[in-house]
């Protein structure tokens, strides 16, 4: 599992690159990616290529229940 957050508003007259990029090594294939939004919303999304730009927009993925596998 990799993990990256994006931040948004980084001063006053510039911005951060709104991109997330992962070094995958020697894989060349995706299963899936999840993304939790700032809504809180989670989502994972099957159709991810790699070597190329995935854009992504909240609420067209398959929603995830983010409690899963949590212990009460």
């Amino acid at each position: 599992m990799l993990v990256d957050e994006v931040r948004s508003g980084s001063s006053y007259y510039s911005n951060s690159d709104m991109r997330v990029h992962f070094g995958l090594g020697s894989v060349n294939k995706l299963d899936s990616v999840e993304i939790r939004w700032p809504s809180g919303l989670t989502e994972r999304f099957d159709s991810a290529a790699i070597d190329q730009i995935n854009t992504v927009k909240e609420g067209t993925g398959v929603a995830v229940n983010s409690d899963a596998g949590k212990k009460p």
